[in-house]
């Protein structure tokens, strides 16, 4: 038996964080990752001599003052190599191609020629998107412990409020919809299929029942910086896991967790090989929707209830295609005309009007070159999926191929030069993601926001027995890599129980 100060379980973003920071303090961590990858739904692998990364994800917050341009700042590393995005990506809607800007004035005029007749009205909400900056910024430097679970925890807040974040208390009990008719903008118009796609993309759900404080940050983190990454995201979770080795951490990769349980001193992770592992502190970044499994009949009391309404709730699982390019293929020729000014890697494609913007009618593609080494450049193409259906086992093969070739041919209606240039297509199910990633019927990307106050009905990071800890995307603050790795810093911070780092006063 092998005792540590803390156990971490997954390395993805939300379990390379909090391992990182807390090894970067003197901590002995172990960290058990199932796989042999890091970084989780984020994270890359190498198929058929090709580099592809396993999610199709925008870099976001590596701009000055940015959450991940702090956590380097606090773990002494060094920048990525990044290329700032002035066109964050390019929209392929039903009837017309909208380049999304990063700058304010670029996009209002993009707005003027895509959506005339709303134009004002759009300009009018987008200044509401940038007033969030401070929300996104609060989030960033403070990093409050959210939703509160009792007297203590709603105390801990009040030092942190302050009468101009008070003025956002109003939008508690509003949708992103709710501030769309406030403008006089309908979700069912082509901007509205616009920004229900960026929505889905960022929150996993779209305006009617997203959250207005929770929509409203998702959408101005792409104003306050977007990126390309060389390597990609895989590129950043190395850069964390290098500097927690550094630190004296240990990582295992295909050492997967089985078992955890309640011991008078802390807790006992029972690994596949049957391996007892012991700590004060464990924390899973594995995903709620695995906890009951992992207690079994060792459930404590406390926690019946958490296991209980982890069930009731509804997330996502993805379709994924990773396509493998030709040696020569060039992203300026394959997706239209581009320079150094406006070259991004991102897609959207949004398929027919009126269906719901899932299951194959609507998909992120995301364009990694992975250099020296690789037969040539790959793309990654995300679509939200409902997981059920995908352990039916009689029409598996049937339903992977359909999708396939929806989304093929969506991409190549859209960018036609595409299709001459693949040498290799892989698609990925929720089986998929279940089998590699351990992800619980392949539930990836946190649950699904059911309305104005769903984020009141979030986990936060303390599970309710000393000593255990959830990060990730189906704690708050979410989904998406930024949010996963915030979650991961604000429960290293409380298990240390000081704060990292810095934030303005």
């Amino acid at each position: 038996m092998e005792t540590y100060d803390v156990i971490v379980a997954g390395a993805g973003f939300g379990g390379l964080t909090c391992a990182s920071l807390l090894a970067s303090q003197g901590y002995r961590v172990i960290l058990c990752e199932a796989s042999g990858e890091l970084g989780g739904s984020a994270g890359g692998f190498q198929r058929e001599g090709y580099q592809f990364a396993a999610g199709a994800t925008v870099g976001m917050g590596f701009e000055p003052g940015g959450y991940f341009n702090r956590l380097y700042g606090t773990l002494g590393l060094e920048s990525p190599n990044l290329h700032s995005l002035e066109r964050i990506m390019q929209i392929a809607m039903p009837e017309q191609t909208v380049d999304y800007w990063r700058n304010r004035k670029r996009w209002h005029a993009e707005c003027e020629r895509q959506f005339p007749g709303e134009a004002r009205q759009i300009a009018d909400f987008y200044d509401e998107v940038e007033a969030a900056g401070e929300l996104l910024r609060y989030m960033t430097e403070r990093r409050p412990f959210f939703p509160p679970a009792g007297l203590r925890e709603w105390a801990s807040l009040v030092p942190h409020l302050n009468p101009r974040m008070l003025r956002w208390a109003p939008l508690l009990t509003q949708t992103v919809g709710d501030r769309l008719r406030k403008y006089g903008l309908s979700e069912h118009s082509p901007f509205g299929t616009f920004l229900n796609g960026q929505l889905m993309d960022s929150v996993q759900t779209t305006a009617s029942r997203c959250p207005a404080l929770l929509g409203l940050i998702a959408l101005t983190v792409f104003h306050q910086g977007a990126f390309a990454i060389q390597g990609g995201l895989p590129a950043v979770a190395e850069a964390l896991a290098e500097t927690f080795t550094a630190a004296g951490g240990e990582i295992r990769y295909r050492t997967p967790i089985r078992s955890i349980e309640r011991q008078s001193e802390g807790w006992q992770a029972v690994t596949k090989r049957g391996e007892q592992l012991t700590a004060k502190q464990l924390v899973l970044n594995t995903s709620m929707h695995s906890l009951g499994d992992l207690l079994g009949e060792h459930v404590p009391s406390r926690l019946h209830k958490l296991v209980e309404a982890e069930r009731q709730r509804a997330a996502w699982s993805a379709f994924t295609l990773y396509i493998g390019l030709q040696p020569d293929s060039d992203m300026c020729k394959l997706f239209g005309p581009s320079d150094a000014e406006t070259w991004t890697p991102f897609r959207q494609v949004i398929g027919a009007s009126g269906l719901p913007l899932s299951e194959g009618n609507q998909f992120l593609v995301s364009w990694l070159d992975a250099g020296p080494g690789s037969p040539g450049p790959t793309l990654t193409l995300s679509t939200h999926t409902v997981p059920e259906p995908w352990w039916d086992r009689t029409g598996y093969e049937q339903r992977k191929l359909a999708y396939q070739d929806k989304m093929l041919a969506l991409l190549y209606e859209r960018y036609p030069a595409v299709r001459e240039h693949c040498s290799v297509v892989l698609p990925g199910t929720p089986v998929t993601f279940h089998r590699y990633l351990g992800r619980r019927q392949g539930r990836v990307g946190g649950y699904i926001p059911q309305g104005a106050r769903s984020l009141f009905d979030a986990f936060n990071s303390r599970l309710g027995p000393d000593g255990l800890w959830m990060v990730g995307d189906t704690v708050f603050p979410g989904a998406g890599t930024l949010g996963a790795s915030l979650s991961g810093w604000m429960a290293a911070e409380r298990i240390a129980g000081k704060r990292f780092g810095y934030y303005s006063r």
